[in-house]
């Protein structure tokens, strides 16, 4: 079972890995403004738009305001997926992870180093000791 992150807008669907998008919102960065090319992605991947496995808009919002840094952002994140909420998402997830074997999520960030994915990631990987997480590379090259 492998779980594996990539951007949204550079990946390209495979017969080999089922996709997920996990943003809160089909929105630009405004939080208001409807992303054509978001809307068009969770089309594409039906019914595979989670945002419950996304932070909440809020911390989104703040995040993109600089409001809070990456530390405030990531504690805001991890407190949500270790909440009720979170964890039937997380649990929803991992059962996607061993029906599908492999699960790529998707969020809009090019790289990993400050996205919320490289969090779940961490997140899923010491709930679940049995799913090898794969982070590509090309997925967390240096801003």
């Amino acid at each position: 079972m492998i779980l594996k992150s990539a951007c949204a807008f550079s990946h390209t669907n495979s017969e080999t890995d089922f996709a997920i998008l996990i943003v809160s919102r089909l929105t630009q960065n405004d939080g208001k403004t409807r992303d054509p090319y978001l809307c068009e992605i969770a089309q594409r991947y039906e019914d595979c738009w989670r945002p419950e496995l996304a932070p909440r808009p809020k911390t989104v919002g703040a995040w993109y305001r600089k409001e809070i840094n990456w530390q405030e952002f990531s504690d805001q994140y991890l407190t949500y997926l270790k909440s009720e909420t979170g964890q039937v998402a997380t649990s929803k997830l991992y059962e996607t992870i061993k029906q599908k074997k492999v699960v790529t999520v998707l969020c809009v960030e090019d790289t990993c180093d400050h996205c919320h994915r490289s969090l779940l990631l961490d997140f899923m990987e010491k709930k679940y000791p049995d799913i090898e997480i794969t982070k590509d590379v090309s997925d967390c090259k240096p801003q």
